[in-house]
């Protein structure tokens, strides 16, 4: 009797591993942790869930963000999450269990961690690592451990083409400490920062009260990176500022270790480096690998954490790294290819719609020559052997950048925030300019602030549900989000909201519904976007986003 296929579904961003996949990762998992245990570390097992009260003493946040962690209340009535990170767990095992124990304290582990991530994003909720942590040791001494063995881990793996940036939260510290002590700057520069917008961090640079030289250096350090003579040019820019000084004097130390061990091809000097966690203290690096296709991928990251021991009442040195399991498989797993990226062509994402004349126009101005796309009728995809153009969608751009499908695109300031995914964000354009703004009928006689107190929730209509909650939260006023596709300016005239978060050029179909702007919200462009690992490991970026901003005089 044959019986219809009954479906039991899984959670979204999780997922099944079968018979292969779990083979290679099991044999992948031995062979890095058998290099670790070679080396002198012990591998230790902590649980899946800890107290809320433990990250925040981690992260020294009594606010932690809660977005991205599962959180739920046990019997108890305590507040746990499923660990999202595995550094501060060891921290608080190091702190409370190994004191009668001299350091150094050697750790390895391979755990699962869990990060919440929003529906309909295609990304994962869980991901194995593989990592170590080195408590006790000397910084100089430490730091030059951990790098090599997060690289010397790579070659046990098998990975052969790969790359580690190297940095120092110390240098970038030193010029916010020097630059601005009010809170609101400074959490819009880190808002921005860790959002990999640099176009605004540069706006900031420029408004805030630093001498001209120093926002000229602070400015330069965002594309800087390269061997000896970037950290050469970095110590003549920060010479004035001794707390630089310190931080690129250990770069240049852990740099020169990495070079004295036979890594000096595989190592790179980057100031952009986005740490991804508030507890890094001193070295941050990040590994790089690139699979067959040419998509870029993220193995590991670590770096010196001695703030956070602090957090847990014990003054201790410590820095590691971690690796992902899944991208260490794919980096493996891609051994028969040779040479680099910079073989392959340039992968470039334009939109659709209203911005694509503009782009094409100017990519040729800036040497992108790509027959076709003049007139592409319906063709999505053009080639030659320097460039590989992707015709999508607008709020597909971001997508296909942050996913390393293209290594840079190109679009709308109002589809980059609405979508959220990682990229940077290297030039600003200056073509396609729109506004966002709050529009209300007419007839309604009250400001934003008004409306809120009379009614308490205000009802938003928009195609920007992400965007307008941002704003809203900002403010302070209570909304009901209404997620509409289209004609968004109907929502308050047939009753559905009050009033309409959009974007305009000249207000004319605003008023042509009889509405107006109550407030501005945020001014939008075109945007020359790129993928972090392709802006960091492939020149070519780099190039690209000066000319554009030499072209448009930026």
């Amino acid at each position: 009797m044959n019986r219809a296929k009954q479906a039991f579904p899984k959670p979204r961003g999780f997922r099944d591993v079968l018979f292969t996949e779990a083979a290679q990762r099991e044999a992948l998992s031995a062979c890095v942790g058998a290099y670790f245990a070679d080396a002198g570390y012990e591998l230790v097992e902590t649980p899946s869930v800890e107290y809320l009260e433990t990250l925040r003493r981690g992260t020294n946040s009594p606010d932690l963000e809660l977005s991205d962690t599962f959180r739920f209340v046990d019997v108890d009535g305590r507040l746990l999450t499923l660990q999202n990170d595995v550094t501060i767990p060891l921290a608080r095992v190091v702190a409370s269990r190994f004191t009668l124990l001299p350091p150094p304290y050697r750790l390895r582990y391979r755990a699962d961690v869990f990060r919440e991530q929003e529906s309909l994003r295609g990304s994962e909720r869980q991901f194995t690592q593989l990592g170590i942590e080195c408590f006790g040791l000397p910084q100089s001494e430490g730091d030059s451990e951990v790098l090599l063995l997060a690289l010397g881990g790579l070659r046990a793996a098998g990975c052969k083409d790969f790359a580690l940036h190297l940095s120092d939260v110390g240098v970038i510290r030193a010029l916010l400490d020097a630059a601005s002590d009010q809170d609101a700057w400074r959490a819009s520069f880190d808002e921005a920062w860790y959002g990999g917008d640099f176009i605004r961090v540069t706006e900031l640079i420029n408004a805030s009260a630093l001498p001209t030289a120093c926002k000229e250096a602070f400015v330069r350090l965002l594309a800087l990176r390269g061997g000896l003579e970037a950290l050469d040019e970095a110590t003549e820019l920060l010479a004035a500022y001794p707390l630089a000084g310190e931080a690129l004097a250990r770069i240049r130390a852990n740099y020169q270790a990495l070079a004295d061990a036979g890594y000096e091809r595989e190592a790179k000097i980057d100031f952009s480096l986005l740490p991804a966690f508030d507890y890094y203290s001193g070295m941050v690096f990040e590994l790089y690998a690139m699979t067959a296709g040419g998509n870029s991928l993220v193995l590991g990251s670590g770096g010196r954490y001695d703030s956070l021991m602090q957090q847990f009442d014990r003054e201790l040195p410590a820095a590691g790294f971690v690796y992902d399991l899944s991208q260490l498989e794919s980096a493996a797993s891609n051994n028969e290819r040779s040479g680099t990226a910079s073989l392959l062509p340039l992968k470039i994402a334009i939109p659709k719609g209203k911005l694509y004349a503009d782009s094409v126009a100017l990519l040729e101005q800036a040497g992108v020559s790509v027959p076709g796309l003049d007139d592409p009728g319906r063709t999505l995809r053009f080639r030659t052997d320097q460039f590989d153009v992707i015709i999508a969608k607008p709020s597909d751009v971001a997508i296909y950048v942050s996913r390393g499908a293209a290594d840079v695109g190109i679009g709308g300031r109002d589809i980059l925030v609405e979508a959220d995914f990682p990229l940077l964000q290297l030039c600003d354009l200056r073509f396609g300019a729109c506004e966002f703004v709050v529009a209300a009928p007419d007839s309604c006689p009250m400001t934003l602030d008004e409306m809120s107190l009379e009614l308490g929730t205000v009802r938003v209509a928009t195609k920007y549900p992400r965007l307008a909650q941002h704003f809203f939260d900002s403010r302070g006023i209570q909304v009901e989000i209404v997620k509409l596709n289209g004609n968004i300016e109907l929502g308050p005239l047939i009753g559905i909201s009050d009033v309409i978060v959009d974007i305009t050029q000249t207000g004319q179909t605003l008023r042509e519904n009889n509405l107006r702007v109550l407030e501005r919200v945020l001014p939008s462009t075109a945007r020359f976007v790129a993928n972090a690992v392709a802006a960091r490991t492939d020149e070519r970026v780099a190039a690209l986003a000066t000319r554009l901003g030499e072209l448009v005089g930026q």
